[in-house]
């Protein structure tokens, strides 16, 4: 009876662990990534990778590198 129990609550805690992993990579897969620079939208991020500077130390203004 014991082990029936546990069987039980090992199955819930399974489930309750994969309905949060698919809603978690549901909400991070659909979140609309963009470049926010002085509280306006420049544009939607590109699906490739840039290397940025920074213009300033300290200043927070980044540029693209070429």
């Amino acid at each position: 009876m014991k082990k029936n129990i546990q069987n039980i609550l090992l199955i819930i805690t399974i489930l309750i662990l994969c309905t949060f992993i698919v809603l978690f990579s549901i909400n991070y897969l659909n979140t609309d990534k963009t470049i926010i620079k002085s509280c306006k939208e420049l544009e939607k991020a590109p699906k490739f990778l840039a290397l940025m500077y920074e213009t300033t130390p300290e200043s927070g203004e980044y540029q693209v590198s070429t």
